[in-house]
Order: C-alpha cells, then structure tokens, then sequence
C-alpha cells in the first residue's frame, strides 16, 4: 500500500504523463484512502466482521450444531468443545443436540 496520495501521484506521472492511470487509480482507492486518512486522524472505524455476539443463553433451532453455533458467536467452529464442556450435563452427545435445548453460552 502507498504511504500518501503524492507518491501515487508521482508514480502515475512518471508512468503516465497523461495521468489516465493515476485518475483510474484515484477512482479505484479513493474511499479506501479517505478512511485511512481519518484513523490515522484518531477517528475510529467500526468494522462489521459478521459475528453476532453470543447471548448468555441460546434456545437451539432446526438445523443447529455446536459447530454452526461456535463459528456465528465466536468466529470459530472449533470452539463448538466448549459449548459441549459447559453443557455437558443437557448434551448427552455434541452431534446431537435438539430444537428447544437451552444451551449456556460460554463468554469469552
């Protein structure tokens, strides 16, 4: 990645003199600079990585598994083991686990 707006440009000019690849390029990365631009001001970025955080307690539903369940709450399947650990007494086996099951969710 390039440190600074003036170095694509001096890249681009001497690629290019016409500048058709330094604009391309500008229009290409623009908001991504601009967002660089602003944590690097000491702005804060929230970034949505697609994992919900896990409840205290989780009432199983059709098509559930301690895998699914470890990779949505703590981005990672194989965590499903502690799910099973902490609920060992409600799952009699960690493949077979049913709709309506209260689970307690580990907080880590």
């Amino acid at each position: 990645m390039y440190d600074s707006w003036e170095t694509i440009i001096d890249i681009s000019l001497s690629a290019n003199p016409g500048m058709d690849a330094c604009l391309s390029f500008f229009d290409e990365y623009y908001d991504e600079y601009l967002l660089m631009d602003k944590i690097a001001e000491g702005f804060t970025v929230a970034v949505d990585t697609g994992v919900k955080p896990a409840p205290e307690y989780y009432t199983v539903k059709r098509g559930d598994s301690l895998w699914l369940l470890a990779l949505t709450y703590y981005d990672d399947g194989g965590k499903w083991e502690s799910i099973y650990n902490l609920n060992h007494n409600v799952i009699a086996s960690p493949a077979l686990i049913y709709s309506g099951m209260i689970l307690h969710m580990p907080s880590y």
